[in-house]
């Protein structure tokens, strides 16, 4: 619903109107200058860890906008930053892929923040430790192992497998 909202609102056109976009830097400037957009000023605001910024009226986050003006065309799915660095104003090209929501999931890195071995995947019961990975809202159980490491090995390779360069 929101990339429709989206091409609604803004062409590829209009959003090199008035942005200049540095692939390589991945920084938005403005190109015009009309209420706070002064031209060459870097353009949004940083909110959550991510850049917005106000076109027409319209907030859009920044690595959207990215994919629009190199591509010309809205993203279908989601887009994921390539850098685990947890870095989300990272809007360099390079950095930017088209994804899934459970695309985008498996490429997180850390463990949740309740977890106990502290690595993504891997789970203890009893003293024992188990590796198990989510696929489209399926759990797919990878067994027990003597030790976290192990279990964490076992889920990397499930997640190369199930995933490809999410890993």
């Amino acid at each position: 619903m929101t990339a429709l909202l989206e091409v609604c609102r803004l062409s590829a056109a209009r959003l090199r109107d008035v942005l200049d976009y540095d692939s390589v830097s991945g920084v938005f400037r403005w190109r015009i200058t009309s209420g706070r957009a002064i031209t060459g000023r870097v353009a949004g605001r940083l909110k959550g860890g991510y850049r917005y910024i106000k076109i027409d009226e319209q907030e859009y986050r920044a690595h959207r906008l990215a994919w629009l003006y190199i591509t010309g065309n809205w993203p279908k799915n989601q887009i994921d930053h390539r850098n685990q660095s947890g870095i989300k104003d990272d809007n360099r090209f390079i950095n930017l892929r088209e994804a899934t929501n459970a695309q985008n999931q498996s490429y997180r890195v850390s463990a949740a923040r309740n977890s106990k071995t502290g690595l993504r995947g891997v789970h203890s019961h009893r003293g024992k430790f188990y590796a198990q990975i989510m696929r489209d809202g399926k759990s797919h159980w990878l067994g027990y192992f003597p030790t976290p490491e192990e279990a964490h090995t076992a889920y990397l390779v499930a997640k190369n497998s199930l995933f490809g360069d999410a890993a």
